[in-house]
C-alpha cells in the first residue's frame, strides 16, 4: 500500500506529509524540477518517502523512470492537493494548474491498477455567490464567480465528480480559508485574511489621524462568517481521510471548516485592535462604491464577495464519517493569528 501525494511541498502539503509518515507506508511525493532540491533536503534521510519528478501540467505527469514502475504498480491512494490558489491569478494560470493538472491527475489514476481511493483537495471557494445553505453532496446550484482561482476549483471538482471509476473511491474536501496554525499560527500566507495584516501595516503612520476617528466605515456584512481552517486541523481531517476512509464507493464529499470562526466584522475590528487602533468598525452597505475603496487602499475587490457572503456550510457528511474531527474548535483563533504581532511588536513592511 503506497500513497501518491501532489503538492506535497507547499502550506498544506508538509503537513499531511508529516501526518501520513507515522503510517508507515511509502509515500510518492510528486516534485517539481525548481522544488526537487529542497525536497530532497527535507526528506533525504527518510525511506520511506520516494520523490518523483514531476509536474500536473505536464499531460504525462511523471517526467522521470526513477521509481516510475513502483509508482505505478503500488500506489493504492492519490492525495491530489497542488493547485494555483492565487485570489487575483489570471484565468490561464488558474485553468492550466487547477483544471488542466486536474486532468492530467485523473489520466494518470487509470493507469494504476491497484489505486483504490482518489482523495481531491477542493475548496469552499466552489460555494460562489451561492445564499444559503450548501450541502456538501451537491455542487452546481446556479453560482456565478467572482475571480478566476474560485471558478476553476469549482471546474476542477466538476471534472473529478464527472470522472467515471467504478473500483475508485473518491472523496473530495472542501477546505475553508486556510490560516496559520492553530498554536502559534505559523504561515507563508500572503493572501486571504493576511492581505488585511498588510493595510494595517500601512496605515501605521496614519494611526494618529484614524484614531480621531470614532468610527470607521468598511465594506463587510455584519453576519458574514469568516469560514477559516487552522492548516494543521485541515491536514488532520484529510490525513484521518486517507488512513481510516469511509469504504463506501460512493463519492464523499467533506466540508473541512472550524467551529467558532469570527464574522468579518470580529476579525476586522480584532484586527485593528491588535495593531493599537482605537476606532470602532461598522458596516458598510454592498454597493459598486466598494470595488473603487478597495482599490483606494490597496485590497484586492476580489475580497469583496467574501465579506458579504451569505453562505452556511452543511458538514453532515464530516460529522457522519469523523465525529470529533468536524467538531473542531477554533478556539484560540487571536492568539493563533496575531502571535506574529504579540511575538516582535508591528511586523516590518514587506513581512507580508
Amino acid at each position: 500500500m503506497a500513497l501518491l501525494i501532489t503538492g506535497g511541498t507547499g502550506f498544506l502539503g508538509r503537513y499531511l506529509v508529516a501526518n501520513l509518515l507515522p503510517s508507515n507506508r511509502d509515500i510518492f511525493l510528486l516534485v517539481r524540477k525548481e522544488s526537487y532540491q529542497k525536497a530532497e533536503s527535507i526528506y533525504k534521510n527518510n525511506p520511506k518517502v520516494h520523490l518523483i519528478l514531476g509536474d500536473i501540467l505536464n499531460p504525462k505527469v511523471v517526467e522521470s523512470d526513477r521509481n516510475h514502475k513502483k509508482l505505478f504498480s503500488e500506489t493504492t491512494s492519490i492525495i491530489h492537493a497542488a493547485c494555483y490558489s492565487n485570489l487575483k491569478g489570471n484565468y490561464e494560470k488558474c485553468f492550466n494548474k487547477n483544471v488542466g493538472g486536474t486532468r492530467n491527475i485523473i489520466q494518470l489514476a487509470r493507469q494504476m491498477k491497484k489505486l483504490r481511493f482518489f482523495h481531491y483537495i477542493s475548496s469552499i471557494a466552489v460555494s460562489g455567490d451561492f445564499k444559503g445553505e450548501l450541502k456538501e453532496d451537491v455542487l452546481d446550484i446556479g453560482q456565478k464567480f467572482s475571480n478566476n482561482y474560485a471558478q476553476t476549483r469549482f471546474d476542477a471538482e466538476l471534472c473529478v465528480r464527472d470522472w467515471v471509476c467504478p473500483t475508485v473511491a473518491k472523496r473530495i474536501y472542501r477546505l475553508g480559508v486556510l490560516v496559520g496554525d492553530s498554536m502559534q499560527g505559523m504561515t507563508p500566507q500572503k493572501d486571504g485574511p493576511y492581505y488585511f495584516f498588510g493595510l494595517l501595516n500601512k496605515l501605521q503612520r496614519k494611526k494618529l489621524l484614524l484614531n480621531t476617528l470614532k468610527y470607521l466605515p468598511v465594506p463587510f456584512e455584519k453576519s458574514s462568517i469568516i469560514p477559516m481552517i487552522p492548516v494543521d486541523h485541515a491536514a488532520k481531517f484529510v490525513s484521518e481521510g486517507v488512513l481510516n476512509p469511509s469504504k463506501s464507493l460512493d463519492l464523499r464529499c467533506y466540508h473541512v471548516v472550524s467551529k467558532g470562526c469570527p464574522t468579518v466584522g470580529q476579525f476586522v475590528q480584532d484586527s485593528f485592535d491588535e495593531f493599537g487602533f482605537s476606532v470602532n468598525v461598522v458596516p458598510l452597505p454592498k454597493t459598486k462604491a466598494n470595488n473603487l475603496i478597495m482599490d483606494k487602499v490597496g485590497l484586492p475587490k476580489e475580497l469583496l464577495p467574501y465579506t458579504y457572503s451569505k453562505c452556511k456550510y452543511d458538514q453532515s457528511m464530516a460529522k457522519k464519517d469523523f465525529p470529533e474531527l468536524a467538531e473542531s474548535q477554533y478556539r484560540n483563533y487571536k492568539n493563533a493569528m496575531f502571535a506574529f504581532v504579540k511575538g516582535s511588536g508591528i511586523p516590518k513592511k514587506g513581512k507580508f
